[in-house]
């Protein structure tokens, strides 16, 4: 592949560019570790001139590249003093990691703008401010998609580098506040973090997943480091926990309620249907398509009909189907519903949400359950990354909803 043929010409004596393996990086998806053992500062240079050009995922894997290198930190806080990149480019875990690894952690953390603070305050302070809050379990669960999976594993997703979520002995909102945004309260000295430095001057921050006379394995974001003890210049252990502070900066009050109400278990179970495969949707020349084929069901009696590719029998308002869409870039998108629905007595509505924003639509009915049309239900901004859509009926359902072959979004800016 393209990466085996650039290390062969290496091997050769035909050194390739920094500039022109960067290039490839950004123009064509090679993996990041092409440039891993670069340490020219214009690795980072040319790494953050492309951001705009990198999608969510390759920002990362970016983001762990310049991290690993105290010159590349000093670099990245260079470019959050110009507007290079924004706080928000990084994540909790990211800002953490680049408070600990600068030069002048006073200077990163005002760039960040993440001062120490008092934890216990912090901690008051969302408890307050949660209070006479609903948690929404499934909302939460994409809180948990986005924020925790990378280091917690629960209900098959995730990765194992903290603890079993589940296995909390107190999931009061209270307790489960303090473990989220006061993770060094208290730690289990399995989940403390150790930081290794390797003789090449390559930083690795993660929990001992392993550890034998001549390797230890460093487990971080869901990534295991395999490093031989003749290759560590020092391995640090600390106090603090693997968690990183801070995470209030990227979650509301209400993403925390979501968040308690699904870890405290209240029921997101879906529904299990031949033909039925829940996937993250992608746009491809403007348009995402949304089939029932790949949406998650919920409720008391909504189904899958394999025969048919909808879903039929929508007669609670606990009934519900949601879509996953991965966007490199957001927008407005314009919403079109295929459908059936014979005439029927009363007004039933259909509630779209996504992206914080609703659309209420007012069901068409097609003559028959065998006829089907298309329906344009109105627009929706979405924000770049991971977005979750919900189809529920409104307050007020009479009968049966509608027969749903699936949504389409159209870009229109």
């Amino acid at each position: 592949d393209l990466v085996d043929r650039l290390r062969i010409l290496e091997r050769a004596g035909e050194a390739v560019p920094t500039s022109r393996l960067v290039q490839v990086l950004v123009a064509e998806g090679a993996p990041m570790r092409l440039v891993a053992t670069r340490v020219e500062p214009q690795v980072a240079e040319l790494l953050i001139a492309s951001w705009r050009s990198l999608t969510p995922g390759r920002r990362r894997e970016a983001l762990t590249l310049l991290l690993a290198r105290p010159l590349f930190v000093e670099q990245v806080l260079t470019a959050l003093e110009s507007g290079a990149l924004v706080p928000s480019d990084l994540d909790a875990h990211q800002r953490e990691l680049c408070v600990e690894r600068a030069t002048d952690a006073e200077r990163a953390r005002q760039v960040l703008t993440s001062p120490p603070g008092d934890r216990a305050a912090v901690v008051t302070e969302f408890l307050a401010a949660m209070d006479g809050l609903t948690g929404d379990a499934l909302a939460g669960r994409e809180v948990f998609r986005a924020r925790c999976a990378a280091c917690h594993r629960l209900d098959g997703e995730g990765s194992a580098v903290g603890p079993d979520l589940r296995a909390l002995s107190d999931r009061s909102s209270a307790a489960l506040l303090v473990a989220i945004l006061d993770p060094n309260r208290a730690v289990e000295a399995r989940y403390r973090s150790y930081t290794a430095r390797t003789w090449d001057g390559v930083l690795i921050t993660g929990v001992v997943a392993e550890e034998t006379e001549t390797s230890v394995t460093l487990r971080g974001a869901g990534v295991d480091e395999v490093l031989l003890r003749s290759d560590l210049e020092h391995l640090v252990g600390s106090e603090r926990s693997q968690m990183p502070e801070g995470l209030e900066a990227d979650l509301t009050p209400q993403d925390l309620a979501d968040l308690c109400a699904y870890l405290q278990g209240a029921g997101v179970a879906r529904r299990v249907f031949t033909g039925n495969t829940p996937r993250v949707a992608l746009e491809a020349d403007g348009v995402v398509e949304l089939p029932a084929s790949i949406a998650e069901i919920f409720g008391p009696s909504l189904v899958f009909e394999e025969r048919f590719q909808n879903l039929g029998f929508w007669h609670s308002t606990d009934d519900l189907a949601a879509w996953s869409v991965e966007l490199e870039r957001g927008g407005t998108f314009e919403v079109e519903l295929s459908h059936a629905c014979p005439s029927q007595p009363g007004a039933n509505a259909l509630v779209l949400e996504g992206g914080g924003e609703g659309v209420r639509w007012t069901v068409a009915p097609t003559g028959s359950w065998e006829t089907y049309s298309t329906a344009h239900l109105g627009t929706l901004r979405l924000a770049p990354g991971r977005s979750f859509l919900r189809v529920r009926a409104a307050e007020g359902l009479e009968g049966y909803l509608l027969d749903l072959q699936g949504l389409r979004l159209r870009r229109v800016e």
